[in-house]
């Protein structure tokens, strides 16, 4: 039988985040600044929740562990954005 956690995370695999306009003013921050997860989740216009399921699914933007923090390099976050695919539909 297959693992639950594994088939949860191929049922979730194919997943978009919605970019929502937020106050997020990337461009005057340093990028190779660590950020915690809260300001990852808000910069890609999703839950912390769904954050800490990509790691556990090995999936998501890079991250590191300090101590028990997680945190985020903003080039990471903003590199997670610009590979994600084009949801773009037919051209009439």
């Amino acid at each position: 039988m297959a693992d639950r956690s594994a088939i949860a995370c191929a049922a979730r695999s194919a997943h978009a985040i919605p970019m929502q306009n937020n106050a997020l003013s990337v461009a005057s921050h340093d990028t190779r600044r660590l950020v915690p997860e809260s300001y990852g989740a808000d910069l890609l216009g999703v839950t912390v929740y769904q954050m800490r399921r990509w790691r556990r699914c090995r999936e998501g933007p890079r991250y590191r562990k300090a101590g028990r923090r997680v945190l985020y390099q903003i080039s990471d976050l903003l590199a997670y954005i610009e590979n994600l695919p084009s949801a773009g539909g037919k051209v009439a």
